[in-house]
C-alpha cells in the first residue's frame, strides 16, 4: 500500500494540519514521505527536486531487477557507490550471481564476456551554473559571497 493511499481523506484535523507543516519544514529538502516518531500516521515531505523516479539506490547496496519475461528468470543488478560510480552485472536464473554478457557501447561492442560493468561517475555533470548566469552578474554590484568570488576570480583573468 502506497503511503498516499494512507492519506486517501482530503479533510485533516487543525492541529494534525498544524504538525505536519511543522514537520515538512524540518524535513525541507528530503525526497519522500514517512513517519515522524511520535506520529502514528505519515507526513508530507516534499518532492524530489529532479522530477520523478521509480526507487533510490542505498549506495553499497545491489537491488536486483527482474525483466518482464514468462519464459526465462533474468535480469539486471545495480548498485550506487559512495564516490558517484555505479556497478551493474545481469543474472539468469539467480540473481546473486553473474551471467557473461556481451556489451555494446554507442552501438559498437566492447566485450563478448563481461561479467560486471562499471560505471565511472563524471563530476563535471554536477549542477553549476550556466553561462547565461555569469554573464547576468553585476561585477560592480554582486549580491553574496558566491558572486563576489566569481567576480574576484573573473578579476584575476
Amino acid at each position: 500500500m502506497k503511503i498516499s493511499e494512507i492519506l486517501a481523506t482530503k479533510y485533516v484535523h487543525p492541529d494534525i494540519e498544524k504538525n505536519l507543516k511543522k514537520v515538512e519544514k524540518r524535513a525541507k529538502g528530503s525526497a519522500r514521505m514517512g513517519y515522524h516518531s511520535s506520529m502514528a500516521y505519515p507526513y508530507r515531505v516534499k518532492e524530489d527536486k529532479h522530477g520523478k523516479s521509480d526507487f533510490k539506490l542505498t549506495n553499497g547496496e545491489y537491488k536486483i531487477l527482474q525483466a518482464d519475461d514468462d519464459k526465462m528468470t533474468r535480469g539486471l543488478a545495480i548498485r550506487s557507490n559512495k564516490d558517484g560510480s555505479y556497478d551493474s552485472y545481469y543474472w539468469y536464473e539467480d540473481p546473486s550471481k553473474p551471467m557473461e554478457i556481451e556489451i555494446e557501447v554507442d552501438g559498437k561492442s566492447v566485450a563478448k564476456d563481461a561479467k560486471k560493468v562499471h560505471w565511472k561517475y563524471h563530476p563535471e555533470l554536477e549542477e553549476s551554473w550556466s553561462n547565461k548566469y555569469k554573464k547576468s552578474i553585476n561585477c560592480a554590484n554582486p549580491k553574496g559571497f558566491s558572486q563576489k568570488a566569481h567576480c574576484a576570480g573573473r578579476k584575476k583573468k
